[in-house]
């Protein structure tokens, strides 16, 4: 009889890509309301005022979710990665 293989998806993985997500919105959230204010200050509501701080906020962002992704999905951390 075989094993069947699950592959990408299992509900263990799924769960944790949920819980890593929630993770990273609300360290991303503290990131922009907290980190950056002099280049694009959020008001009381999170609202950011003018366009071009609200691209510089999604730039910021848009990085460091890419390289925290990416960081979690090597298998190999070594001073190369």
């Amino acid at each position: 009889m075989e094993t069947k293989n699950k592959g990408l998806f299992s509900y263990r993985r799924y769960l944790l890509w949920v819980i890593v997500g929630v993770v990273m919105s609300i360290i991303m959230y503290f990131i922009i309301r907290q980190g950056i204010p002099p280049l694009c200050a959020a008001d009381s509501n999170g609202m950011i005022s003018d366009l071009m701080s609200t691209r510089i906020a999604n730039g910021i962002v848009l990085v460091l979710v890419i390289l925290f992704v990416n960081y979690l999905d090597t298998k190999t951390h070594t001073y190369f990665f």
